[in-house]
């Protein structure tokens, strides 16, 4: 991948609206990338070409300082967003990266349910066509006083063709090494003129994924890698959690009986609706999972990538009238299908009474005196849950640019965009329906259940029960699993309305060259109404429940920015400039914020420059933190060595949340004394305070274990054993993040070495190193550096992109290699014997990937590449709680992949 530093002379001067060159998105002023204080990666439309990317998610997830957090191959069975890719800059999460279209806001993707670590709102990048993509402007710092809430981790500015002339077409497909994970894209980009100042552009992507299956698709899913928790560390010798290979379900699909202790066919499996077996326990095993034994993973099944469809049409008319008035008008219309195969349902302790006619004789025989007895199943009879996301992004915007005279720029746009968001779940179980079902009894000669009859069970909710056989695999008839499962929707539409003014210009010049200005004021109102089916809106499925409410928000705003030259060439003062803005933003429920950012570049000489900048940023709640009524999401944890699958509502909204406030510095230096060569290192340090967070109950069950009675408390307790979990949003958690970004990017045409050699060599390479990645989810809790951390909730230390690229007559060849840091499993492992485990180290891993094309004529190309050339596996980090083999947002899940394509212009 080629980048460049926007200090690097190249790098486009800040132009209107008309064009592909908006302007540089650290700074509104209107000056050159190269005076801004804040690092700011570009990457072109050829560096998004040559990755022959169908989303620009993918081209930004390589450059180190950002994580695949929400994306399709970073799956972790998110049955609410499982096609969407986002913007985590930092790791800080997707709310906390401000994505911009044309230097305008676009309505987020809003699920109506959001678990714990989903985003609350983030604009999902599907909604761009990759083809109509310009450049991406990267701010990798904060940017609120410029750009508005959100900003903390940084800005991603997706600048569009508006000036494209012609026609361009572009087909490719890509296959796996073992035949799945397809990809099939076509897309297509116009422009043309008209009349004496008009232009049109048309862009537009349909792209196929297809889904990849589960882990015993791929050599490294029969490891089967699990993590288990040992309940008795305290007398086994034994760690609290086990992490190993040949991780299996701890009960039967056929149903495995439990107890009473007593029960002489405790620990017995259904292998028929008439016979038992002995169950192979394996070792170390919990209500969940074992170690050995019978079974497989609860992995199996599951989805490694799901399948996604999309396509993201998009249009744009300008007029110019005058230099002093150009008028535009914007539209789209993506949609996106997401399909994904998650979890089945289990069950720890299903009470069966001695009276259920189903029980096989052998059974019914051994129980002698017992009135019931429990048990516990792995439920493939009613199958894995299918879940559908669609997304549909309606949006428009029109506006206007031009020249006011004296240097004075302006631009106005007024935009209105909507998220509708529906997900729905096939093969959901439906839990009150499945607790009438299991409590079957014989009356007049027919097995019917129990909640039916007349008597102290009866239950008007259970009319039309039909009973269930759960002994045995396949024993359950079909009318028993139709009245036990159903398909659940949850919906969202989340409306955005935006107006903007914007004007720039030079009023006056110090001694050391023009004062640019910029100022403005922006106006958001931005409305979510959640709605579900009867059973999901009071959490009675087994996934996938939303509880329905509605919130909106309104902030009136309004900025100054100016960048003022204090030196130029003077002695050690090539240049030297400072920038400094201020935005003062009224939010209908956060009252008044202010923002601030001071920065400055000096450069000693030709060749050296150094940048610094010192930031105040905010998040403000969005209305799924503010108004969420949260949903209950039946999932397993651990408190105090026990583990228990629990109902779980972990998002319950808070009115009276503050914003997030965000400190960030950065310093740096640019270098560029050898021709063809930039080379940049810069320090960051984003210190958020005030964090909105709500603690998940695999978070807070080791931190209650640990003995923080904070913790504790949000669960509730039958004796020692957790029954149930709420948690609301709070202002509570603190982030701070400390690292460098190094980029260098090297130029040498071959020419240079030797007369007649044809071509160039482009070396290129980002890398960022994270110092620190501390965690405090307050309310007594310890703070934890995550950095190094590198599962789902830290960060790697290090990360880097390098590529070398040869050029010559329409043929090019790169390779790139992307490297990830070894690391540990998890951070709180040595804090206490309670959260200690086995091993716990991750190695290093580097993926090297080729990418070849040849023009063919004037007007056509031909490309292809392989991605994971050596095929890497990715290494065992599993998951507890997700039952994951890995982390999907850092390592490869699919494997070698190989890409075929053809383009043509005219």
């Amino acid at each position: 991948m080629q980048s460049s530093d926007t200090t690097d002379a190249t790098v486009p001067q800040a132009a209107p609206a008309s064009d592909g060159d908006i302007i540089v998105t650290a700074t509104r002023t209107g000056v050159s990338g190269a005076q801004a204080p804040t690092p700011t990666t570009i990457l072109g439309a050829a560096a998004i070409d040559q990755r022959q990317v169908s989303n620009v998610a993918q081209i930004l997830n390589e450059i180190p300082a950002f994580r695949a957090t929400t994306s399709p191959a970073a799956n972790a069975i998110r049955t609410q967003t499982p096609g969407a890719s986002t913007a985590d800059l930092r790791g800080l999460g997707a709310a906390r990266t401000l994505v911009l279209v044309n230097g305008a806001r676009i309505p987020p993707l809003a699920p109506a349910s959001n678990g714990t670590g989903t985003i609350p709102a983030a604009p999902d990048l599907n909604i761009v066509p990759t083809l109509l993509v310009q450049r991406l402007e990267v701010v990798t710092g904060g940017a609120s006083a410029q750009w508005g809430s959100d900003a903390v981790a940084g800005v991603v500015n997706i600048i569009l063709k508006n000036r494209f002339e012609g026609l361009e077409l572009r087909g490719q497909t890509s296959i796996s090494s073992r035949g799945d994970a397809g990809q099939y894209r076509i897309g297509a980009l116009a422009g043309f003129g008209f009349g004496s100042g008009g232009h049109a552009v048309f862009g537009m992507d349909y792209v196929k994924n297809d889904q990849v299956g589960d882990v015993y698709t791929r050599g490294w899913g029969f490891n089967e890698y699990g993590r288990v928790a040992n309940a008795a560390f305290a007398t086994n010798g034994q760690p609290a959690s086990i992490i190993t290979t040949n991780v299996h379900a701890a009960t039967s699909p056929g149903g495995l009986i439990t107890g009473p202790a007593a029960f002489t066919l405790r620990n017995y499996e259904f292998t028929s609706a008439t016979t038992v077996a002995p169950f192979d326990l394996g070792g170390i095993r919990n209500a969940t999972l074992q170690i050995g034994g019978q079974g497989q993973s609860l992995a199996k099944g599951v989805s490694l990538a799901p399948s996604v469809e999309r396509l993201n049409p998009y249009v744009r008319v300008e007029y110019a009238l005058a230099d002093a008035l150009s008028l535009y008008a914007e539209g789209s219309y993506a949609v996106t299908i997401a399909n994904l195969a998650t979890l089945p349902p289990r069950d720890a302790a299903i009470t069966i009474q001695r009276d259920n006619p189903f029980i096989p004789a052998v059974v019914q025989n051994a129980l002698g005196t017992l009135q019931s007895f429990t048990m516990s199943r792995v439920d493939y009879d009613l199958g894995n849950a299918l879940v559908k996301v669609t997304n549909r992004t309606p949006y428009a915007k029109i506006g206007g640019f031009g020249e006011l005279g004296g240097g004075w720029k302006w631009d106005a746009h007024v935009s209105w965009g909507k998220n509708l968001y529906r997900n729905e779940v096939s093969n959901n179980r439906i839990l009150s329906n499945f607790r009438f079902a299991t409590d079957a009894v014989l009356s007049g000669g027919q097995v019917v259940c129990r909640a039916t009859l007349p008597g102290a069970a009866f239950n008007a909710a259970a009319a039309g029960c039909v009973p269930i056989n759960l002994f045995g695999n396949g024993t359950p008839s079909a009318a028993a699993l139709n009245y036990v499962r159903g398909q659940s929707f949850i919906g969202s539409e989340y409306e955005q309305k935006t107006a903007a003014l914007n004007v720039n210009g030079t009023p006056f010049s110090t001694w050391a060259g023009p004062v640019a200005i910029a100022v403005g004021a922006e106006y958001r109102d931005e409305r979510q109404v959640v709605t579900a089916d009867a059973i999901a809106g009071v959490g009675g499925f087994e996934t996938s429940n939303a509880a329905p409410f509605q919130g909106s928000f309104n902030v009136k705003e309004g900025y100054v920015e100016a960048n003022v030259p204090l030196a130029r060439n003077a002695p050690l003062l090539h240049s030297l400039d400072l920038n400094g803005a201020v935005r003062v933003a009224e939010y209908s429920t956060a009252g008044t914020q202010t923002t601030w950012k001071v920065g400055s570049t000096w450069e000693p000489f030709d060749g050296l420059r150094f940048r610094a900048s010192r930031s105040r940023d905010i998040r403000a709640p969005a209305i799924f933190e503010l108004f969420s009524n949260g949903a209950a999401t039946n999932l397993p944890v651990t408190v105090n060595g026990i583990a228990a699958s629990i109902p779980q509502n972990s998002t319950i909204g808070n009115p009276n949340l503050r914003p997030e406030r965000a400190d960030t510095l950065t310093f740096g230096a640019v270098v560029e004394a050898i021709r063809g060569l930039t080379v940049s290192v810069d320090y960051f340090d984003i210190d958020l305070k005030d964090a909105i967070t709500t603690v998940a109950a695999s978070t807070a069950g080791p931190l209650c274990t640990l003995g923080q009675s904070y913790f504790c408390s949000l669960f509730t307790f039958s004796g020692s054993t957790p029954v149930q979990f709420r948690s609301n949003y709070i202002n509570a958690a603190t982030l701070r993040t400390r690292g460098l970004d190094i980029a260098g990017n090297y130029r040498l045409p071959l020419n240079s070495l030797r007369d007649g050699w044809n071509g160039a060599l482009t070396i290129g390479f980002t890398g960022t190193y994270t110092f620190g990645f501390d965690s405090n989810l307050g309310n007594g809790s310890a703070t934890i550096d995550y950095a190094g951390d590198n599962s789902n909730v830290g960060i790697a230390k290090f990360r880097s992109n390098t590529s070398v690229t040869y050029e010559s007559d329409g043929f090019s060849l790169t390779g790139q290699v992307l490297t990830l840091s070894g690391g540990v499993i998890d951070r709180t492992a040595d804090l206490s014997a309670a959260t200690s485990v086995n091993t716990n180290r991750v190695p290093a891993v580097a993926y090297v990937n080729l990418q070849i094309s040849q023009d063919v004529g004037n007007r056509f190309r031909l490309f292809g590449g392989v991605n994971n050339l050596l095929d890497r596996d990715p290494p065992p980090l599993p998951s507890a709680t997700l039952f994951t083999l890995t982390n999907g947002a850092y390592y490869d899940t699919i494997g070698r992949v190989f890409t075929l394509g053809a383009s043509v212009k005219f």
